[in-house]
């Protein structure tokens, strides 16, 4: 849908660092070094990356990822 916006939730009480986001998607995702867990580069999804952000969500083995389309 034209104008919609994909925005990326990390739920760090769910996410264990497996850092699968960030293998998967390395333009929207990186692992903090100091907490051990996954985080977003970027808030929003361009959209040449929303096939990588699903994917990424798919292989969160803790179910961490979430997109909101808005």
């Amino acid at each position: 849908m034209a104008g919609t916006v994909i925005r990326i939730v990390i739920d760090a009480d769910r996410c264990q660092g497996h850092a699968r986001c960030a293998v998967r998607a390395p333009e929207l995702f990186d692992v903090d070094d100091d907490q051990g867990k996954s985080f977003a580069l970027t808030e929003n999804v361009p959209p040449e990356l929303s096939d990588a952000a699903a994917d990424a969500v798919e292989t969160c083995p803790e179910r961490a990822i979430s997109l909101h389309e808005e």
